[in-house]
């Protein structure tokens, strides 16, 4: 795959580096001091949350005066238990950066990528896989939809939060952009000076960029971020307020077309069994906070 317009490869320390030229130096010094040492080194908060499955992160000063979030790229669900977090070669790094800057030229609210790394995932048999790394450009202010959502709002702020992250969602899936793992902790609501709010989409890892969505993917997003909601909000708010935020992300995801929130709420009704299955799975596993739900609302 060939490098995006705008990045440069170097190499340093047995990492192949791909980076926007701001961050040559930067990149190259990270890999010099090794960012697998500098994450189990970080601090015991760095994987900040129940949504930060996938591993821990390092905010680092960057060379502008920004933040620099450095994470290791890993598998999920049954991959991982059979691959671990190796690759067979470059590609993940590569298509990570490219898919970040074709959907940013597109117009899809993505976080911005920095850099991206790999070098071999170890000695003998495993130094034919790889281990991976990108750097994204933090969002100041930001917070995942995840924390906004555990924490007692004023309801115009909730509403607010919601209506920005399901704009995002949406502005994302016009533009052909289905995301691999889309749940709270993947999308970020920053608040504005001017107290405005705006959604952006992070983690882009197996994500796809094609024509405008069909109804179908859409739904199959959807359903995943409603499946992370219930596995990790706590319970507390009660059924008729869950179910006023699921109808309010919805409308504001059909833009207000009249009748849209109710067909992707019947939609999502085909997927009860699936979702009643993750639940069962989720108590015997002991994962997220598992309390009883709420059936899937309906409009009113």
């Amino acid at each position: 795959m060939e490098l995006p317009t705008g990045f440069v490869e170097t190499e340093a320390n047995g990492f192949h580096i791909i980076t926007r030229p701001a961050y040559f130096n930067f990149s190259r010094e990270l890999a010099q001091r090794d960012p697998e040492a500098l994450l189990e080194g970080g601090p015991a908060n760095a994987a900040t949350g129940p949504m930060e499955g996938r591993g821990r992160r390092l905010e680092m000063p960057g060379a502008g005066g920004e933040t620099i979030i450095l994470k290791r790229q890993r598998r999920g669900g049954l991959y991982r238990r059979f691959m671990g977090d190796i690759y067979k070669d470059d590609y993940q790094s590569v298509s990570e950066v490219f898919l970040s800057e074709t959907a940013w030229k597109k117009g899809v609210p993505v976080a911005l990528l920095a850099f991206a790394m790999s070098a071999p995932a170890g000695q003998g048999r495993l130094a034919s896989y790889r281990r991976a790394y990108v750097g994204s450009i933090k969002l100041e202010g930001a917070r995942t939809l995840m924390e906004w959502l555990s924490i007692d709002l004023p309801a115009t702020q909730r509403r607010a939060v919601l209506i920005a992250a399901a704009h995002a969602v949406n502005r994302a899936h016009d533009r052909g952009f289905k995301h691999g793992d889309l749940n709270l902790g993947n999308i970020l609501v920053v608040k504005s000076a001017q107290g405005e709010y705006g959604g952006w989409l992070i983690d882009l890892q197996h994500s796809e960029m094609g024509g405008s969505l069909r109804f179908e993917p859409r739904l199959e997003n959807l359903v995943r971020l409603y499946r992370s909601a219930e596995k990790w909000l706590p319970d507390t708010r009660g059924a008729a307020s869950r179910s006023r935020d699921i109808v309010r992300f919805l409308r504001a995801y059909t833009l207000g077309e009249a009748g849209g929130a109710r067909r992707y709420l019947e939609g999502g009704a085909r997927h009860r069994a699936s979702i009643f299955f993750h639940r069962l799975g989720w108590r015997v596993t002991g994962a997220g906070r598992v309390t009883r739900r709420s059936s899937v609302p309906t409009t009113r």
